[in-house]
């Protein structure tokens, strides 16, 4: 990406290389996590944010509570919510009463998760 004629006007203090620098990293990282989405649910019929869950809590030697998933996915609570139904709707996981907190649900992995998905 180039800046304008005018870029230095505009910010005396800013570096001109160092702005397209910046800007051309910025549409890279963008154009590859769009790419990532893409191949994502190309692959698994899913996308990434519902797979970077289910192998948060396929890593988990013990059941999670989905604001624990929230809090390792660095999602909100209400695409956690999403993501955690569109989890369950496939079949990946099931949620289970949280015994330490009858208010609250923890997430199991099916058995079957681990074959339903290609590897």
């Amino acid at each position: 990406m180039k800046v304008g004629p005018d870029f230095v006007d505009e910010f005396p203090d800013g570096d001109p290389a160092a702005a397209e620098v910046f800007a051309t990293l910025l549409r890279c990282g963008q154009t590859v996590s769009t790419e990532i989405e893409r191949t994502m649910l190309a692959s698994f019929g899913a996308p990434q944010n519902v797979l970077n869950s289910l192998a948060v809590i396929e890593g988990a030697p013990d059941p999670l509570t989905p604001k624990e998933i929230s809090e390792r996915t660095y999602l909100s609570s209400a695409t956690m919510t999403a993501t955690l139904n569109a989890l369950e709707h496939n079949g990946w996981v099931r949620r289970i009463p949280n015994h330490r907190d009858r208010r609250g649900v923890q997430d199991r992995k099916f058995n079957r998760a681990r074959s339903s998905i290609p590897r």
